[in-house]
């Protein structure tokens, strides 16, 4: 089992939505030691998105998701 997941940050409707915070990392965090992927790939939004307020995530932000992806003991690709 391969696990893809896009992290983005975006303002929705006056609401703030940041799928990188601590609390929604390690929500994705546990379900990642459910399922014990084969693999974890990890993105930030590449394409211009259809809404200006839909923020691109640094690379540096998706290397420190990906240690603590590492730190379960799960192999983890970056694609920034």
């Amino acid at each position: 089992v391969t696990i893809q997941t896009l992290f983005m940050k975006a303002q929705v409707k006056s609401e703030w939505i940041d799928n990188t915070s601590p609390e929604e990392v390690e929500a994705w965090l546990g379900h990642l030691q459910r399922i014990r992927p084969a693999v974890v790939m990890i993105y930030p939004i590449d394409r211009p998105a259809p809404d200006n307020d839909i923020t691109k995530v640094s690379t540096s932000e998706l290397q420190e998701i990906a240690a603590k992806v590492e730190a379960l003991g799960l192999a983890v690709k970056i694609y920034a």
